[in-house]
């Protein structure tokens, strides 16, 4: 069960439905609760569960509690999470078993309105919450732009490099990695990665965050491509991208330097390097 908190976690869930890239995943804000097999608990989870003196058997039977928030990797929940839990897992239950009554079939009213929303709602009463069905219109929350920007003078000595005829594949990665201090929410790291789509060779990748916002990363990725391509001193026919959001942000850089924006479905070359590097971060440490 995942909540996503706030009306932009709402909208982000919908829009989810377009687009379930493990990456977009990862960037809306939520908690989550799942249950798994032992194996997959950190070692936090288990002392808190013989601290309580729970006891789970059998595979998909442990309960595992996780916070999800934009730039960071998935981390143990804080008390007023778990406080907001509990309101949640008793409204779900609640409203679970009005769905499943066959003898009062359940009818909130105003669903029917496209733009309403069944919400469950709690008044303070001397004997304690007291909840009840509302319908509410979310108005969507207006989404943070993409301001991209490219160094004026490194725009300029790139015009100046002979075109190349090559194909360029280029891509933004999840790495599999954790960034950050021990007992501390890990930082999510990306890579923007660069390879030749005929030989497979990289030209270059960049370590990447979003940290501030998934905005403000996507806003700094024209530079950064500007950037490798300059270190490589090679300007290509043709970029291949299979991500809509990274081809949309990387036209402008693409129409001043002339080069073929294309949309792919697939890129070896990339999944191959990241293949690589991926093994190679199991090995040893980032």
């Amino acid at each position: 069960m995942a909540l996503y908190l706030g009306a932009e976690g709402f909208y982000g869930f919908i829009d989810l439905q377009q687009d379930l890239s493990p990456d977009r995943v990862m960037e809306l804000t939520r908690l989550q609760v799942s249950f798994s097999d032992r194996k997959y608990l950190e070692q936090e989870d288990l002392k808190l569960i013989t601290k309580l003196d729970l006891k789970f058997r059998g595979a998909g039977a442990w309960p595992k509690f996780r916070s999800y928030r934009t730039g960071y990797l998935p981390w143990f929940i804080t008390l007023d999470e778990a406080r907001f839990l509990v309101h949640a897992l008793s409204q779900i239950i609640e409203v679970a078993r009005r769905v499943r009554d066959e003898a009062k079939p359940f009818h909130p009213t105003g669903r029917i309105d496209k733009c309403g929303y069944l919400m469950r709602v709690a008044r303070k009463e001397k004997s304690g919450l007291i909840w009840e069905d509302q319908v509410w219109h979310i108005p969507k929350p207006p989404t943070e732009p993409v301001r991209a920007i490219v160094d004026a003078s490194m725009l300029e000595s790139l015009k100046q490099i002979p075109r190349s005829e090559l194909e360029f594949e280029i891509d933004l990665t999840l790495l599999p990695a954790r960034i950050g201090k021990p007992r501390q929410r890990p930082l999510a790291a990306y890579t923007l990665m660069v390879a030749d789509r005929d030989s497979g060779f990289i030209f270059g990748f960049e370590l990447m965050s979003a940290q501030d916002s998934v905005a403000a990363m996507y806003s700094r990725i024209p530079n950064a491509v500007a950037k490798l391509l300059s270190q490589a001193q090679i300007v290509p026919t043709r970029m291949a991208a299979r991500s809509d959001r990274l081809r949309n942000v990387l036209k402008p850089l693409a129409q001043r330097l002339n080069i073929e924006l294309r949309f792919v479905d697939e890129l070896p070359s990339i999944d191959e390097g990241m293949g690589s590097m991926t093994a190679w971060m199991q090995r040893g440490t980032l």
